[in-house]
């Protein structure tokens, strides 16, 4: 164990492209509520903060961490609950911003597994998971929608996911075929974004 932060178990890092020093942690605190950290002395002190909507804790962990390379002061983390937070350079539960997924109904139960941005435009990939139940109904996964978010834009734009995938579970940039390469329960799928409009 080379630090503990402030959130157990961690699911995911970020370091920041500005400072040197500075790293942010994912993860869920022992009460089950989703959590970010921050250390500005590369992990011999942490400030923890919990995400908010609104005025409600989120439950569940911090699925995915990442910072924008146009907009290199903006965090966002994807939660397992259905909402995606962003912040600037925030390290108080009051500076969060969140885009619940009653904004969003493909995000309502989902997960945010995966960012990914693509000349200059954001992207995000959620999972969402069903049972199973208590019938015996198996536990099923699906990648209800992709998000994109554009330069400038306050609301997030609704893709519809590649034919046959399965929730995702990562997703990262193939640069120079301009596409988005997502892992999911399947396998690893290809997507090409549509043109922006």
């Amino acid at each position: 164990l080379i630090t503990r932060g402030p959130g157990s178990p961690t699911f995911n890092c970020e370091r920041d492209t500005i400072e040197p020093g500075v790293v942010w942690t994912g993860g869920v605190n022992t009460f089950g509520y989703a959590i970010v950290g921050v250390t500005h002395d590369s992990g011999n002190t942490w400030l923890g903060s919990h995400l908010l909507c609104g005025t409600a804790h989120l439950q569940g962990g911090v699925m995915d961490l990442s910072i924008q390379e146009t907009q290199p002061q903006r965090l966002w983390a994807g939660v397992n609950v259905g909402a995606i937070l962003a912040v600037n350079g925030a390290e108080t539960e009051g500076r969060w911003e969140c885009s619940p997924g009653d904004d969003y109904p493909a995000l309502r139960g989902a997960a945010v597994v995966g960012f990914a941005e693509l000349q200059g435009v954001l992207y995000a990939a959620p999972v969402k998971i069903t049972g199973p139940s208590v019938g015996g109904a198996p536990e099923t996964t699906t990648m209800p929608a992709i998000y994109r978010l554009r330069q400038g834009a306050a609301a997030w734009e609704t893709l519809p996911a590649p034919s046959g995938a399965s929730g995702a579970t990562t997703m990262t940039v193939d640069q120079a075929n301009r596409r988005l390469l997502i892992g999911t329960r399947t396998g690893l799928w290809a997507f090409i974004p549509p043109p922006l409009s």
